[in-house]
């Protein structure tokens, strides 16, 4: 019993467990909003290119939780909606 609430203690964890289900939004990017809407904070976002000709590549994000002290590399497959969200929060992108 005790490991199933420790299991529960770190947010980012937390974050981790299967996005719910949702039409149209990728599960990273429900993961990104979810961490975001959790306190942590966007430090820097870089967009990356793919390898592949028809893939538009991702953004790796930089996110800070100051409550927990801790940084964590996330990445997000690049998309309209993705691309919105950096614009209407005035991100800068790398």
């Amino acid at each position: 019993m005790l490991e199933e609430t420790a299991f529960f203690t770190n947010p980012w964890d937390y974050l981790q467990q299967p996005a719910h289900p949702g039409q149209g939004i990728s599960a990273a990017y429900r993961t990104l909003l979810s961490a975001i809407d959790q306190g942590w904070q966007v430090e820097s976002i870089t967009h990356k290119a793919s390898g592949l000709r028809m893939d538009a590549g991702y953004y790796l994000f930089v996110l800070r939780c100051g409550e927990l002290d801790l940084s964590r590399y996330f990445m997000v497959p690049a998309a309209p909606e993705v691309e919105t969200f950096i614009h209407n929060n005035g991100y800068p992108v790398k």
